[in-house]
């Protein structure tokens, strides 16, 4: 578990060395959790409590539609500080359901405890805010443009910066986060693929 903190430690740290002098004591409310393949991590039906990091695996967040069909809303795979920001700071229930698609190690910090924190630490609060809205900013930004490909073209730029998705990732849950059907997926993974041969 030591180097799933280590992990936590050394994100941080590169943003700002200054954790050092508190990170004896973050550590102390840090939780390590294992999840196995398709664990739930925060549902749609509960208030988000916590402060996530994912130290390894790939996660997938996912909203029901009208019809009760799952529409994938992100997947990311690498090392970050996450939260349903809205449900956090409001005492809401979270709109969306976040699950494992991998084993996956993720640090909980529960939110009572990191207020507390914070009283001794009032810094460390701007550190975890820049550190999530880059984590938000990188999952609009990256939604907005693919909204805005076309089909084949979104499946290339999920390709070209996503692509250890194609390795982990079940092919529904990618057809849904690329808004196509699996049968189309299918196709442009073949096209995908004879166009290395040529």
């Amino acid at each position: 578990m030591n180097n799933h903190l280590n992990n936590f430690k050394q994100y941080l740290i590169t943003e700002s060395p200054d954790v050092n002098n508190c990170w004896e004591e973050l550590k102390t409310i840090c939780q390590v959790n294992s999840y196995s393949p398709k664990e739930t991590i925060l549902t749609s039906e509960e208030r988000c409590d916590f402060f996530y990091f994912l130290s390894s695996g790939t996660l997938r967040g996912f909203q029901y539609t009208d019809k009760g069909d799952e529409k994938t809303k992100f997947i990311f795979s690498r090392q970050l500080l996450f939260t349903n920001y809205e449900s956090y700071e409001n005492n809401e229930i979270s709109s969306t359901n976040i699950v494992t698609v991998d084993e996956s190690f993720v640090i909980k910090i529960p939110k009572e405890k990191y207020v507390d924190f914070l009283s001794r630490h009032p810094s460390f609060s701007l550190l975890m805010i820049q550190l999530l809205i880059r984590t938000i900013s990188r999952i609009l930004k990256r939604r907005s443009k693919l909204d805005l490909l076309k089909p084949y073209d979104r499946y290339l730029f999920v390709r070209e910066h996503m692509p250890s998705v194609f390795n982990n990732v079940p092919q529904q849950f990618i057809a849904s986060y690329l808004n196509m059907t699996p049968v189309s997926l299918s196709r442009m993974n073949k096209r995908y693929l004879e166009s290395l041969k040529k």
